[in-house]
């Protein structure tokens, strides 16, 4: 028990490569010993998510396809698996259509399953299960590209349809069960003519989406236990590169694959779909994962040169997707786990005198006698376990970390491309003639000045206070204040600790390069020579010494604005631009404004037609005033970002504000005269879940709702407009 964790998830596999169907039942068994990990929801049989993923048993579905249609002939096949919402037969059409075009002859398959055996929530979202078999013709970057193009095809048509996976090598299944139905609602799972050598499976635990069949687990070639909690920055490093991608594997068809990461997917999908990338244009997937998910490779002892240069050379690739995560990922050639750097994730294996190997998030997945295991552990913070049935053998730790440095042999590539700051010339800041004055600017306090400043010069570190903080909304300070007084860190959502790197240095680093990006997709290949420093906060000499290197275009660029914040950030960015042409640097993309302009103005009535359902249905979903007053204000600052000309009324706001609150006031009031107490819900009860059967409640939501989304659409509004003062 003293190993429960949020997730659980693992693999199962034999090191010989013989596939059976006793593998697929112990993951099974496996998975349903993890249940404990997982969430059901209020009808005791509806999981956040549980499923499996193995290899494909080409005789099963070739067996399936002859009954379905006895003409049908192949050797190998492909099977895509389906989850269709709204005009099934409208999408049934398209996969039918696309795939005959693609393989040339296909099968369409009702997936049978017993609806009985998942839950009643489960039940009212139960989306159409179909798969489609049809044979292998096409290599797998064709078959990648073709589920690419099936999966923008089929949003069209419902965002609800989803591809759970095409493939012929490997086969999902999976949905919103706990993890003991899975087998009972799939019968194919009950069939014991399926065979793998290995299986990966999954059961989800999630704190902050609502459950759905297509968030389940493993996705199309990993499982994940955890979070991305640089997931923003990861998903921003994607778009900035994909101008920029480029492989032989797709030549032309690259632009297929783009956009290749989404905002509205989950931090898993998103990690998912880079690692499938980079697996399809050819890169071993155990590299892959490395270049993904790095081991604090700086402070590992004992390490060749050459390893270190890899991860040096990583870098130059790839932002690190940084968890607490584990991930248990696959080609369908090879299986492994992976732990983070930050190893605040339970990875343990055993493996058995038999030749088995059992990876999860905890030890007594499944039945195993002392006298069987020939060697149990743990992945410590960073480290891989990797198992190759095909070529008999198990890899872990710094072994696997040797092998592919010597396959890169990339230290004198390293050495000669990246320029560290050698630091030699100090340029001392001149201490400012009105210090007393530059401090009142800048909004210092003496409290600050005393409490904070000093104890950061006199200790070389930040000082510590109590948990929590108790500091006023900037908006509603007494005292002038700043605008980065706004900017909020966002932590961690679920029961992760917030980490920094002065406190967490043998897993946190904030070294960065300078320099142009490099495509992913081509290893090994020349880099562009780049500039590391320690931290992105540049002293005077550093800076000076950046803006000297002779190999490295550097350009200043003042962030005073004279006019208000969006005309200055504006006036910024064409000053970038101007720079750019004329040191003759090819940019990655000019700027979309049309397309920018053009969504905002579809999306802002949606997103304020999305905060009024919110506030209306707080009393049956989670959601409720203030969060439905936030999306509007959103839909609000989406336009004020891109319509200079777009104004809110500042007095109608107000007016709608007052009325707002006022109403909230009268209807406490009135509880409090009538009944005895402040806010007393009283009213329209209906039947439970009907819209109107919360009383005074969804009223209280609506004037509140009205209240927040008025309050900070003036509050943006105005920020936006800020002047800052003119120097005397």
């Amino acid at each position: 028990m003293k190993f429960r964790d949020s997730c659980g998830v693992g693999f199962i596999a034999d090191v010989e490569g013989k596939s059976s169907f006793k593998v697929i039942e112990k993951a099974l068994e496996a998975v349903s010993n993890l249940t404990h990990r997982g969430a059901t929801l209020s009808d005791g049989r509806t999981g956040d998510g549980s499923g499996i993923l193995f290899q494909l048993p080409h005789h099963f579905f070739l067996k399936e396809a002859k009954r379905i249609r006895e003409d049908f002939e192949a050797e190998r096949v492909v099977v895509g698996t389906f989850f269709l919402s709204g005009d099934v037969d409208r999408a049934l059409n398209v996969i039918d259509e696309e795939c005959r075009s693609s393989f040339g002859d296909c099968v369409l398959r009702e997936v049978p399953v017993n609806r009985k055996e998942c839950g009643e929530i489960a039940r009212r979202v139960l989306p159409e299960i179909y798969q489609v078999i049809a044979p292998s013709t096409l290599d797998l970057p064709q078959v990648y590209l073709l589920r690419r193009k099936l999966e923008r095809k089929l949003r069209e048509i419902s965002p609800e349809n989803y591809v759970v996976s095409l493939s012929d090598t490997l086969v999902v299944y999976k949905g919103m069960l706990l993890a003991p139905d899975l087998k009972k609602f799939y019968l194919d799972l009950q069939e014991e003519s399926l065979e793998s050598s290995f299986v990966l499976f999954h059961q989800r635990y999630s704190t902050n989406t609502n459950p759905k069949w297509s968030l389940a687990q493993p996705l199309r070639l990993i499982a994940h236990n955890g979070e991305i909690n640089t997931i923003t920055a990861n998903r921003n490093f994607m778009k900035v590169l994909e101008p920029i991608l480029e492989s032989p594997t797709f030549g032309k068809r690259i632009k297929e694959v783009l956009p290749l990461v989404e905002g509205g997917e989950s931090d898993s999908a998103s990690l998912d779909k880079v690692f499938e990338l980079m697996v399809v244009a050819g890169i071993d997937p155990v590299v892959a994962i490395n270049v993904l998910i790095p081991p604090a490779w700086e402070l590992l002892e004992g390490i060749s040169e050459d390893v270190k240069a890899f991860f040096q050379y990583a870098s130059f690739l790839m932002k690190p997707w940084d968890g607490p995560a584990a991930v248990v990922f696959t080609d369908g050639r090879v299986v492994g786990g992976k732990l983070d750097r930050n190893g605040l994730r339970p990875a343990r294996y055993i493996i058995t005198e038999s030749g088995e190997v059992i990876f999860g998030s905890e030890v007594g997945m499944t039945d195993v006698t002392f006298g069987e295991v020939l060697e149990s552990g743990r992945l410590m913070p960073g480290e891989t376990l990797l198992v190759d049935p095909q070529e008999k053998k198990v890899e872990k730790g710094r072994e696997i970390l040797e092998r592919i440095a010597s396959e890169f042999s990339l230290e004198r590539e390293v050495r000669r491309k990246l320029y560290r700051l050698k630091k030699l010339k100090k340029v001392e800041p001149k201490p400012s003639e009105d210090m007393v004055k530059k401090l009142v600017s800048f909004c210092y306090s003496r409290e600050e000045l005393e409490e904070v400043v000093e104890y950061m010069a006199e200790m070389g570190k930040e000082p510590v206070f109590s948990m929590g903080d108790d500091t006023p909304i900037p908006n509603l300070l007494d005292r002038p204040y700043l605008l980065f007084r706004h900017f909020k860190q966002r932590f961690a959502q679920v029961t992760n600790p917030p980490i920094d790197p002065i406190r967490e240095k043998a897993v946190m680093s904030l070294s960065l390069r300078l320099g142009a990006k490099v495509n992913f997709l081509e290893l090994p290949r020349e880099l562009p020579r780049r500039i590391e420093v320690d931290s992105p906060l540049l002293t005077p000499s550093e800076l000076e010494e950046i803006k000297s290197a002779g190999f490295l275009k550097v350009r200043t660029f003042p962030m005073e604005f004279k006019s208000s914040l969006r005309e200055g950030i504006d006036e910024l960015f064409l000053k970038v631009e101007k720079a750019i042409e004329e040191e003759g640097v090819e940019r990655l993309s000019k700027p979309a404004s049309s397309l920018v302009s053009t969504g905002s103005r579809i999306l802002f009535p949606l997103v304020v037609l999305l905060g009024v359902y919110v506030f209306i249905h707080g009393h049956l979903t989670p959601g409720g005033g203030f969060q439905g007053g936030a999306i509007i204000a959103t839909g609000f600052l989406l336009m004020l970002m891109t319509y200079k000309r777009f104004n809110t009324n500042h007095n109608v706001m107000v007016w709608l504000e007052s009325i707002a609150g006022l109403a909230f006031v009268g209807i406490g009031l009135f509880g409090l005269f009538k009944y005895g107490s402040f806010l007393q819900n009283v009213g329209w009860t209906g039947n439970l879940n009907d819209l109107v059967s919360g009383g005074l409640i969804p009223l209280i939501y609506i004037f509140i709702g009205i209240k927040v989304a008025t309050e900070l659409t003036n509050v943006l509004d105005i920020l936006l407009k800020i002047k800052p003062r003119q120097k005397n």
